[in-house]
């Protein structure tokens, strides 16, 4: 049980802290761009960011640049995470980053070859996470990008679920796809 570990109570914890801070909880959203349907690990990585507190958006699967662009627009997103298998990211990382607006930080989870992941950290990913990385070392990088980051913009409220998106959660148990 996650709960009684004492690295995941200090990172939940730090998630706390952020989001007082912030007034509300750091919202996150997650893509898979291109035919990558496979969405195993981007819901595994979903589920344990909402434990700890994030308010996570899930986009919809087979979207392009501009689609994944617009629904973390319209989710308000302090932070973007694509996850990719498929081997097209160096295609379309950049095609993302591209559309998205300055400062708000990208990170990219899957198999990303070490070169790859050098190519798109010097595009501007601000982080890329392989195979095996724990969830609290996850979090932890991520935390670290929004304490580098500046205030969060002014936000409208968002609707229970941003468009096209598979779902969100805040903090709590999420309700995932079957």
């Amino acid at each position: 049980m996650r709960s009684a570990d004492p690295a995941w109570a200090a990172t939940s914890a730090a998630v706390a802290r952020l989001n007082h801070r912030r007034g509300r909880p750091v919202r996150v959203a997650l893509v898979k761009l291109g035919l990558d349907g496979h969405d195993r690990g981007l819901l595994s990585v979903a589920s344990a960011l909402s434990a700890a507190g994030f308010a996570v958006s899930l986009g919809p699967l087979f979207t392009d640049a501009a689609e994944a662009a617009g629904f973390i627009a319209a989710a308000g997103a302090d932070l973007a995470g694509v996850s990719t298998l498929a081997g097209a990211h160096l295609e379309q990382v950049p095609a993302l980053l591209e559309r998205l607006p300055p400062g708000l930080p990208l990170v990219v989870g899957g198999i990303v070859p070490p070169a790859d992941a050098h190519r798109l950290q010097a595009l501007g990913v601000a982080a890329v996470f392989g195979p095996g990385s724990s969830m609290d070392a996850i979090i932890a990088r991520l935390l670290t990008l929004l304490d580098a980051g500046s205030a969060p913009r002014p936000q409208p409220p968002r609707p229970a679920a941003a468009a096209g998106g598979r779902g969100t959660a805040a903090g709590g148990p999420m309700a995932l796809p079957q």
